[in-house]
């Protein structure tokens, strides 16, 4: 347990929160990027396709296969890519409303201090 606590306070959160849009904003441009080229590379293996014979026509066809699957597996990254960032986008929300939360306990903190000294001092 105290070793998950050392490394909770060894990672740099500020930094992580402040990177989280920009890693946002590339990870959409990815995949983004991702699905225009999924979608080329469908309309290429289409428009290509063309009878051939002999032993390059079971090449041809297992290479084609072997694209779809890949092709699928892309899509599916993608689809848990766009998953996490909306995940992480809610965490690095939800922890701007903490940080901003804390702020105003603090500052009741201090007010509250301030109010114990002054009414110690007063009472004297």
């Amino acid at each position: 347990m105290s070793i998950w606590l050392t490394a909770l306070k060894v990672i740099p959160w500020i930094e992580v929160i402040q990177a989280a849009p920009q890693l946002t904003k590339a990870a959409k441009n990815f995949f983004n990027k991702s699905q225009r080229t999924s979608g080329a590379v469908e309309v290429d293996t289409v428009v290509e396709e063309a009878p051939l014979s002999g032993p390059s026509a079971a090449q041809y066809q297992a290479l084609e296969a072997s694209l779809a699957q890949l092709l699928n597996e892309q899509k599916s990254t993608s689809e848990v890519v766009d998953a996490l960032l909306a995940q992480n986008k809610h965490i690095v929300s939800t922890i701007e409303i903490l940080q901003a939360r804390m702020r105003l306990l603090l500052g009741l903190c201090v007010v509250l201090c301030f109010t114990v000294v002054v009414s110690f001092f007063w009472a004297n």
